[in-house]
């Protein structure tokens, strides 16, 4: 246990936690005498601890005077104890004097049991009281302990009722303890005096690793508080922030925050949907409205078979050897080639507009007035949809090379529906991708509301997370530094019942809101 100690002190003093260090170092040189149990008197200025000590002990070891004498903690070991039980005096506990506290804590880190020790005229008094309720909740034995009963006037108030008194004040405060003693170092009828020093030397028999084990624990725990505490209290206000909560609401204790981190998330999850939903409808909508219009160009009769057959006379009439007359044959050739191309072109045009481009308007009007983001802009767009077809254009689609094939004058009509329906697609394509990004826009302004949703609930979501995080990375270093704590190999054996230990040093010594004033 006395390697394991030094290691966790090495450890927690390279982090810079010097105070834990020190008090780990104090720990472990309690730990060479594990069978011996530690008590620790505390109490205000001028109780009477040291009096009170020098009386159990038979002796005058400690100084006493009106004056604050006890500077440092001073032990001495209990007669008839075999050494098994040592007592310690330490300076006042309400002194202002650093060094004094520092003393006093590090006797209450290296104590088994605390005896709070209250002078008669005072036991009522606030400090006392306080003092009383923070050591019954320090997971340590408690031993009140009235000094000086001599005090005590009968004719003022019977002492059988100031007992009943006290009793009932400790109730009040929720002050839990273990024995409450009335004593005098001098003759009194009720001092209970013998009593104590029985108790006292009878807690020998419980002494043994499992307290220092149970002491290590609870330093581990203070070094968690150094090393995490400030900004797990930070956190803890966010938390409080995000869900709302009072400020005096212990989000370790009193709120499941895996719980409401489920919630949250599928809060967000939900919102997250519903916006996708949206947007992903109103892509589908799109999509099957395009793929609708390129069908309908796909299908549109543009060239049945008197357009085609006009299509392959104006080719035919490109081959080399034909020729109209033989007089001014040149000129007349020219001139039926002309005619037959105009005859196509306006036999295309008229048809391709009556069944392909008035149509796609059509369906592109309908859909316009239908839609909510659509402004008057937008809807004259229709109107820019143009077929250009005109005899130039016709001349450079002919393949001069191909003139020969009797096939070819059919396959050429297919090429300029082809280019022509491949014209239109285009310009249908940009059009409705232009609306899109207009819906796409007006989708965007009316999920404002939902989108911020979103966004706050990530922004609780990820404080959650945080707070997880924290808790997390916080045990697996106590982890870490429990390891440190195991002395041998053989001592893994053991590692469930320090696990057990561990898990309630965290339960009663760790608390991110809590403010404490002396850790014991």
């Amino acid at each position: 246990m006395t390697r394991g100690m030094q290691r966790l002190r090495a450890r927690v003093e390279a982090a810079g936690d010097v105070a834990t260090a020190e008090k780990l170092g104090q720990l472990a040189a309690r730990a060479e005498a594990p069978e011996q149990v530690v008590i620790a008197f505390v109490g205000l200025f001028s109780a009477g601890k040291s009096s009170l000590i020098n009386h159990l002990c038979g002796s005058a070891a400690l100084a006493t005077g009106a004056v604050p004498t006890t500077a440092q903690v001073t032990g001495v070991e209990l007669p008839g104890t075999d050494g098994r039980v040592r007592l310690l005096d330490t300076p006042g506990i309400d002194s202002t004097d650093d060094a004094h506290q520092q003393a006093t804590q590090a006797a209450l880190y290296q104590a088994d049991v605390v005896c709070l020790v209250m002078d008669y005229q005072h036991v009522e008094s606030d400090a006392n009281l306080e003092w009383a309720y923070q050591f019954s909740g320090s997971g340590k034995r408690l031993a009140l302990i009235v000094n000086q009963i001599d005090k005590h006037l009968e004719w003022e108030i019977p002492f059988a009722t100031f007992v009943e008194r006290i009793q009932t004040t400790l109730t009040d405060w929720e002050i839990e303890y273990d024995r409450l003693f009335f004593v005098s170092s001098r003759s009194h009828p009720s001092n209970q005096m013998e009593d104590l020093q029985r108790w006292l030397a009878e807690l020998a028999d419980g002494a043994g690793p499992s307290q220092l084990t149970q002491r290590a624990l609870e330093l581990i725990e203070e070094h968690l508080d150094w090393k995490y505490g400030a900004i797990q209290q930070q956190q803890a206000m966010d938390v409080r922030k995000v869900l709302e909560l009072p400020p005096e609401v212990d989000v370790l204790r009193e709120v499941d925050v895996p719980v409401r981190l489920t919630q949250l998330r599928l809060q967000l999850s939900q919102v997250q949907q519903k916006i996708q939903e949206q947007r992903d409808a109103l892509d589908e909508t799109f999509e099957q409205f395009l793929s609708r219009l390129l069908r309908e160009i796909e299908l549109a009769q543009v060239a049945p078979y008197e357009t085609t057959e006009k299509g392959r006379l104006f080719v035919e009439s490109l081959r080399p050897d034909f020729r109209v007359g033989w007089l001014r044959s040149a000129e007349r050739t020219a001139a039926e080639r002309q005619r037959r191309l105009a005859a196509f072109r306006a036999d295309l045009t008229e048809r391709s507009e009556k069944y392909l481009l008035w149509s796609v308007q059509s369906h592109l009007r309908e859909f316009a007035a239908a839609a909510q983001w659509a402004d008057d802009e937008a809807k004259a767009a229709v109107d820019n949809l143009h077929m250009s077809i005109e005899d130039g254009w016709l001349r450079q689609l002919v393949r001069q090379g191909a003139l020969v094939s009797n096939q070819y004058p059919y396959q050429y009509v297919k090429d300029v529906v082809g280019a022509l329906r491949a014209d239109v697609r285009a310009q249908v394509k940009a059009l409705v991708e232009r609306w899109q990004q207009a819906a796409v826009a007006k989708l965007n302004d009316d999920v404002q509301d939902l989108q911020r949703q979103a966004e706050t609930l990530a922004e609780k979501t990820a404080v959650l997370e945080a707070w997880q995080a924290l808790g997390a990375k916080r045990a697996e270093t106590a982890r870490e530094l429990r390891r440190l704590l195991d002395d041998a190999p053989e001592a893994a054996a053991q590692s469930e019942p320090v696990e057990d230990a561990l898990a309630s040093a965290s339960d009663t010594v760790s608390h991110p809101d809590a403010e404490v004033r002396i850790r014991v």
